[in-house]
């Protein structure tokens, strides 16, 4: 872009997606960035109406219709292999389930190098795991909140709120060195208010609001209080105190929101990974800078019968990238 302006307020404002590339502008590659304006800016976009979750509803119920069973609160803690092909896998509980396919929708590391096991995979795809890159982790603050969000212009399927010029390449090194303090330095905030655009989302007279904060160091304030996988006091202390700091900032656009709120709450990158198993709570599996090789997702894995899914079978961030490797991943198996 500076082959075309110096303004650098306009680059960075036209930089402003990098935020789903998991990756500060200056590492992303231009391509990425285009493909991100075009689908965001270049055509209509859509938000279903019940919210994202009513997606995930929907194809859980499908599921169930068509003979499958879905077992929640089980934690899967390797995958069987055996004659180097998976055959089945094994939870936390000591019981065994086999299938002619094994699907993994948990990241590389966790799918391989916990799951699987280095023993079982080639010592060149153990390399090419051992540098892959997830993502840094972030902050998402959930709210419940009696305010008119109609008065503000937030009817946008995210709004960008930086408190400041500063650049974002230089935020993000701070942020993922942990060097930021929420309080006293300008920080970037991405709000979405999708109950402006559907009445099902919130009650009659109510909204919601979400604010995203990345990326953000999962050993910010010695790990959120955090000891041995142990959730405190400590931890529910700095929650309360990252809200209130955010909750403080928004109000800069949206007076009144703190005083509005009937609940709140707040995802740190512990949440996620404890919900989704994710390293570090990592918002995306892999990102790719201009200085790494591309390669051609694929569902395909090392070991057979089993097959990856997801973003990862698929490349990009978000729900489409993640329905379109679960439309790959089924194409992949039933052309067996």
């Amino acid at each position: 872009m500076k082959r075309f302006t110096d303004d650098e307020r306009l680059i960075e404002i036209l930089s402003g997606l990098w935020v789903f590339t998991g990756l500060p502008s200056k590492s992303t590659p231009a391509i990425f960035h285009l493909m991100l304006t075009g689908e965001c800016y270049g055509k209509p976009t859509f938000i279903p109406r019940e919210g994202f979750q009513a997606v995930s509803n929907f194809l859980a119920k499908k599921f169930v219709e068509y003979s499958g069973e879905i077992k929640y609160r089980t934690k899967v803690s390797r995958i069987l292999i055996k004659d180097s092909r998976a055959i089945g896998v094994l939870t936390s509980d000591d019981n065994e389930y086999h299938s002619d396919s094994i699907i993994s929708n948990a990241d590389s590391r966790k799918t391989f190098l916990d799951l699987v096991g280095r023993q079982h995979l080639p010592a060149k795809f153990i390399s090419r795991i051992n540098v892959h890159r997830t993502s840094a982790s972030g902050i998402s603050l959930q709210i419940g909140t009696s305010l008119d969000l109609s008065r503000f212009d937030l009817r946008y399927g995210n709004v960008f709120y930086h408190e400041s010029w500063e650049d974002s390449n230089s935020y993000y090194d701070k942020a993922v060195a942990n060097k930021v303090d929420f309080e006293m330095d300008n920080i970037p905030l991405s709000l979405q208010a999708s109950s402006l655009f559907s009445d099902r989302l919130a009650p009659n007279g109510m909204n919601i609001l979400h604010i995203l904060l990345f990326p953000v160091s999962s050993s910010y304030k010695n790990n959120f209080g955090v000891i041995n996988g142990e959730r405190g006091e400590d931890y529910k202390r700095i929650k309360d105190q990252i809200s209130n700091i955010l909750i403080r900032k928004a109000e800069k656009i949206i007076p009144g929101l703190k005083d509005s709120i009937i609940l709140k709450e707040l995802s740190t990158p512990f949440t996620f990974e404890r919900f989704t198993g994710a390293t570090d709570g990592a918002w995306y599996d892999g990102v790719f800078s201009i200085n790494d090789k591309q390669q051609k997702p694929s569902s395909h894995t090392p070991i057979k019968n089993l097959y990856i899914t997801g973003t990862k079978a698929f490349g990009g961030a978000g729900l489409p990238s993640a329905l379109n490797g679960g439309i790959k991943t089924a194409k992949t198996i039933l052309s067996k």
